[in-house]
């Protein structure tokens, strides 16, 4: 068994952890530190937090040599130690980082993702037993894992004990440290027999009574999504959501998710209207809630189990998040807690992240899931170019597949499929045999749950990517068949910027310098043709000078004719001719925003 002791330091904005461990245990393995963390996948490299371990004897307080082995590993020297000694192993991890994949402590708060925090065996066997103690005078602890008294004299002590039955649902466990200073707001929300204990950090007054129903509606909605029974895959649910200016983002766990957001969310105590962002809290909220079937059970082979040392590629991950980000929305709709005009809004934002990139043409779904490593999490000006998303454009193929489903077999579903998947992890996990899904696992679940035979559309959508290729054509003929079938139709966007919608220039419009500091510029636009790219700095053009307020009349002005523009690069002035004197082509104004309207009716 391992066992850690947490020591909190506010001042300092350090945990202290102690790890006691057989000696035998690291006769056999190396002590190392995890390089990402489950649910996002980027190697973050969490050793950069940790101060240098030290080791002692439990028994004699003996000092062990303790080798750094490489840039996450280390060696502890045992020679003089019997095998059943007991090993105590201290460091301090830096946490001050509001990151959902990290950790977190001040005099207000604490938060552990343990990946980001815990030192462990590198290669233990993840049946391992784990036990952690917290020494947090003042702090109140949240987490998942059952509280326990030990009976072993070794463990005994007056601090909070709790008890994980394996390494993996360890790190799959975060904790919260809560002061009495801090602005908590802690209530339960009982769905399906299931207590879902909600944790909101950050703001002083929030609508509880409106928040506990729309959650409740929404976890019981995709609880029998998946189950028409309503069982539950976990005995409890933690959902903490923390609020502070400019934040967002949200991690899945077995039992529970971590979220970030905007203060502006959340109605207030007394609000009987939420805000207009409340929406957009409770399509997060459906996004990680969903992850907790697919994701967290059903799962990539290549995650069964977890290795946090190294990269784990997988060609699927537009079905896990790609579907999942088509689910959110849609259930939310179920659910009622959004309606069909805001479900609208969302898939339309999901549409145009991916169509509007010439990325979606240039990059497969399953390219984009093999280069989620070192492409996803790490956009550069090329990016739009180069780069799909699988969320978005994965969103898009569910929503194709959910469409051709029910064209094909009436009485049949995309969600017979889900449920399906299901099932097969159910019975191989009860059996203790479940080893992840393989490539081929959705293609031959839509047979045998439909009997659809879609693996050479689905290969086409998912493997083949170029602009000039069959996938562009199938890929837009497929999407407007899918929302043909909603009685929906794409047309372009009138709210569209006139810089963009003629010259190509995309720029962050929050910007309260009024600066126009260009953010995309697609290589089929004028802007492109006139030298602009991404970074630059428009300065001026046709001889006056541009801001934010200016810029959209400006261009208006220039239909029908060129005029020489300026720009900064860097801190050089450069100069070009944007000719907007000829029609834009076809592959530049397919690149626009579109807007998904309701298919007019025909007059009688």
């Amino acid at each position: 068994m391992l066992h850690y002791t947490v020591r909190a330091l506010p001042e300092a904005h350090l945990y202290q952890v102690r790890i006691r461990v057989p000696a035998s245990v690291l006769k056999l393995h190396v002590l190392t530190a995890a390089s990402w963390t489950p649910g996002s996948y980027l190697m973050r490299e969490f050793a950069s937090r940790i101060r240098t371990p030290r080791a002692v004897a439990a028994a004699t307080g003996e000092t062990l040599k303790v080798v750094r082995l490489g840039k996450a590993s280390w060696q502890v020297a045992l020679e003089a130690l019997a095998p059943d000694a007991l090993v105590d192993i201290e460091y301090e991890a830096f946490a001050y980082s509001e990151g959902i994949h990290d950790a977190w402590l001040d005099h207000s708060r604490g938060f552990i993702n343990p990946a980001a925090l815990f030192l462990f065996p590198e290669g233990l066997s993840q049946r391992m037993p784990v036990t952690i103690a917290f020494d947090a005078p003042g702090y109140r602890i949240l987490g998942t894992l059952d509280e326990v008294v030990s009976n072993d004299a070794a463990h005994r002590s007056s601090l909070p004990l709790f008890k994980a039955e394996s390494i993996e649902r360890f790190f799959d466990s975060p904790w919260h440290l809560l002061s009495q200073s801090e602005c908590a707001h802690v209530f339960d929300v009982l769905v399906c027999g299931v207590v879902h204990r909600i944790l909101i950090t950050g703001v002083p007054s929030i609508n509880v009574e409106r928040i506990r129903s729309d959650l409740a509606r929404l976890f019981e909605t995709i609880i029998r999504f998946w189950d028409p029974e309503g069982r539950a895959p976990f005995d409890r649910y933690l959902l903490s959501l923390h609020l502070a200016p400019e934040l967002y983002g949200g991690l899945e766990h077995a039992e529970g998710t971590v979220l970030l957001h905007d203060p502006r969310v959340l109605p207030a105590a007394g609000e009987e209207t939420p805000p207009k962002d409340y929406d957009d809290f409770l399509t997060l909220v459906s996004h990680e809630y969903f992850h907790a079937w697919l994701v967290k059970r059903i799962r990539p082979k290549a995650f069964v189990p977890y290795d946090l040392t190294r990269e784990a590629y997988t060609t699927d991950l537009w079905l896990f998040e790609g579907f999942t980000s088509y689910y959110e929305g849609r259930l939310a709709l179920d659910a009622g807690v959004i309606d069909r005009k805001e479900w609208l809004k969302g898939f339309n934002a999901r549409l145009n992240a991916a169509l509007t990139r010439e990325g979606f043409d240039r990059m497969s779904l399953t390219e984009s899931s093999m280069a989620a490593w070192v492409k996803l999490y790490r956009q550069s000006a090329d990016s739009p170019y180069s780069q799909t998303s699988y969320y978005s454009k994965g969103a898009l193929l569910a929503f194709i597949l959910e469409s051709k489903i029910r064209s094909l077999a009436p009485d049949r579903s995309l969600d017979d499929v889900m449920r399906g998947l299901y099932g097969d992890y159910l019975r191989s996990a009860s059996a203790g045999t479940y080893a992840g899904l393989t490539p081929d696992a959705l293609v031959t679940a839509i047979h045998r749950h439909t009997g659809c035979d879609l693996a050479p559309l689905i290969q086409i959508l998912t493997e083949k990517a170029d602009a000039s290729s069959t996938a562009h054509d199938v890929w837009r003929a497929e999407l407007k068949a899918a929302l043909d079938s909603h009685g929906l139709v794409l047309a372009p966007d009138p709210d569209t910027p006139a810089a963009l919608r003629l010259a190509g220039i995309r720029y962050a419009n929050t910007r309260d310098d009024g600066k126009i500091v260009l953010q995309y510029v697609p290589s089929t636009s004028p802007a492109f043709q006139a030298g602009l790219f991404a970074g630059d700095e428009l300065i001026a053009i046709d001889g006056e000078r541009t801001t934010v307020r200016t810029v959209n009349r400006q261009i208006e002005r220039l239909r029908g004719r060129s005029a020489e523009i300026l720009w900064f690069r860097g801190h050089r002035i450069e100069r070009g001719v944007l000719d907007l004197s000829r029609e834009p082509e076809p592959a530049f104004l397919e690149r626009l925003p579109q807007k998904i309207e309701e298919k007019a009716e025909t007059p009688l």
